[in-house]
């Protein structure tokens, strides 16, 4: 039977509204559910969704609804449905040895960059740095703060010895 696109269309819309009323309670659980319906379907992915909060990365006015899969937007504060990040992790090449990178335009909340990571962690591949660009300042903020990790301070030899070179 073929399906025009215009039907494929209308039927993807229809699954989407009703798996968006469906809530969870937890990350976990939502992570479980997008897996249970094929939002999520390789474990790297799930894995993700597992280990990264979408709580942690919404305002705490729209954190109600974080195990959703619906969008979630406060003031200049949006994340797409989990469903559709599921979906862009799911076409990213993110395991093996070669270290990837990518450029995330429109960067938000932190919370798709956060999720690249845990599923390239859990696919055995390695981000590098990667570039988000985001036009509000007060997101840059928010998602430095919620995605940057301490590291050790780098050591290398400059003119007087050893150590981070004067700025």
């Amino acid at each position: 039977i073929l399906i025009s696109t215009q039907v494929r269309t209308a039927l993807a819309l229809i699954r989407h509204v009703m798996l968006a009323s469906r809530g969870s309670d937890s990350h976990e659980d939502m992570a479980d559910t997008l897996a249970r319906d094929g939002a999520a379907r390789s474990p790297h992915v799930v894995a993700a969704f597992r280990a990264v909060d979408r709580a942690q990365f919404l305002p705490a006015d729209a954190r109600a609804d974080a195990y959703i899969d619906s969008p979630a937007r406060s003031g200049v504060f949006h994340q797409s449905s989990p469903s559709i990040y599921a979906a862009a992790l799911e076409a990213l090449d993110l395991g093996g040895a070669r270290r990837r990178s990518f450029l995330n335009i429109g960067s938000g909340t932190g919370y798709f960059s956060a999720l690249c990571a845990a599923a390239a962690a859990a696919a055995g591949g390695e981000l590098s740095p990667h570039v988000g660009l985001e036009r509000h300042a007060e997101l840059v903020d928010w998602a430095r703060t919620r995605t940057t990790r301490p590291r050790p301070k780098a050591s290398w030899p400059t003119s007087r010895g050893t150590g981070p070179s004067a700025r």
